[in-house]
């Protein structure tokens, strides 16, 4: 079992796409976009200073109008994550990344999300896909302990390194990096949950991570 390295998302994310032109897809944080405006901790804000140029689009139509409110130098638009590419806003334009943070476990049709994604990388891009791990020790542990899923209201699905690899095999796209990524809220039932997750964390080398990072890049012909 190979191990699965933990990156801080963020950081790592803003450096990956240093200097190129990012499609970010999920650019609000509903339901928590005024909070994060508020204390200077919105994820676009860093993507925006770290590439070439940054184009936000979400499904959130207040978030979007508060965003445009705020941030006037900067672009963006309310679109569909699953059909993006025939939104007129941003149809035939053609990007280096398209970054989607905490996105697809949102999804009806993650499948149409890839083939939106494959039709505006350029050939060589990346498509950066951050979710929600399957085999979180941490929900495992709260599960075991409580008896009840920890599961987000909005959610519609979990992955792992196998359910991804195949949604990009069918769309088009190969995993080329995999990595964890480890929330650390301050609350007290996350501190719980981390301490008594952490012996299985470095057991399994990483892989019960609270989240998987993904880089894919297209593979053979569209679908």
């Amino acid at each position: 079992m190979r191990a699965l390295p933990l990156v801080e998302k963020d950081s790592w994310i803003a450096d990956r796409v240093r200097g190129a032109n990012v499609l970010h897809v999920g650019c609000t944080d509903w339901p928590l976009t005024e909070d994060r405006l508020q204390r200077g901790r919105l994820f676009h804000d860093r993507l925006w200073e770290s590439a070439a140029r940054c184009v936000g689009i979400d499904l959130d139509p207040e978030g979007i109008a508060l965003l445009k409110h705020t941030r006037p130098e900067m672009e963006f638009h309310v679109a569909n994550a699953e059909t993006m590419a025939q939104d007129p806003s941003i149809a035939q334009t053609s990007w280096d990344f398209i970054v989607a943070g905490d996105v697809v476990e949102h999804l009806d049709n993650v499948g149409q999300f890839f083939q939106s994604a494959r039709k505006l990388l350029c050939d060589d891009g990346q498509l950066i896909v951050s979710t929600t791990s399957a085999f979180s020790a941490k929900r495992f542990f709260w599960l075991l302990f409580t008896a009840k899923e920890q599961v987000h209201p909005d959610h519609t699905g979990y992955f792992s390194e196998a359910t991804l690899e195949r949604i990009a095999a069918r769309n088009g796209f190969s995993i080329a990096e995999l990595y964890g990524f480890q929330w650390r809220n301050p609350t007290a039932k996350n501190r719980l949950a981390y301490a008594a997750s952490r012996p299985l964390l470095a057991a399994s080398r990483g892989r019960l991570a609270d989240e998987v990072l993904a880089v894919f890049t297209k593979q053979g012909d569209a679908p």
